[in-house]
């Protein structure tokens, strides 16, 4: 998928080397974070507009419309897609899940932030459905995405000795295909 900077979003097919354009709906603005599951892409707009694009139909099948921080406008926005279908979906100060079959949204408040000027920076999901979720002045939490149990990562020990603690600011986490979590930091 390719938004190019005349505001069109592409489709590319790597087997065939073809790039076609798609129609967007017309609330439907730039997507700022996309993620798959199955043959279904979603994607998220700054507007809070969520469209689902079925790559078997070619066409979008769900749009869902308001779907936004319950705070103040997010300049962040990060989306995982879990086993199951669901969504969840990553603000600065707000973490929210989408039930895909039930077309419904529910807002989590069991990750705390450690203060009024911290926020969320990134989100990963790994195969059990474990949500490895990074903030600027709280580290990792991880967030069972079944049971909604919290595990507060107080540190994590490094290899080299050192640790990433509750005041480490992570840029980012990736889980890789064989279930390893890559920690990116800024301090």
């Amino acid at each position: 998928w390719i938004l190019s900077d005349a505001d069109r979003l592409w489709h590319c097919d790597r087997k065939r080397g073809t790039a076609r354009p798609i129609e967007r709906p017309q609330t439907l603005q730039a997507p700022l974070t996309m993620t798959r599951t199955g043959s279904q892409v979603w994607m998220l707009s700054l507007n809070g507009t969520l469209a689902c694009y079925d790559l078997k139909a070619n066409t979008f099948t769900s749009l869902l419309r308001g779907l936004t921080s319950g705070s103040a406008p997010s300049s962040r926005m990060e989306m995982v897609a879990a086993s199951n279908g669901d969504l969840w979906i990553l603000f600065d100060r707000d973490l929210l899940r989408y039930h895909a079959s039930e077309r419904t949204t529910e807002r989590i408040s069991a990750v705390p932030l450690g203060g009024a000027d911290d926020v969320y920076t990134t989100i990963a999901i790994d195969r059990s459905d474990n949500l490895w979720i990074g903030s600027a002045k709280s580290g990792v939490t991880l967030l069972d995405g079944r049971t909604l149990t919290v595990r507060n990562l107080p540190w994590l020990e490094l290899t080299d000795g050192r640790r990433i603690d509750r005041n480490t600011d992570i840029s980012k986490i990736y889980v890789d295909p064989h279930d390893g979590v890559w920690i990116a930091t800024l301090t």
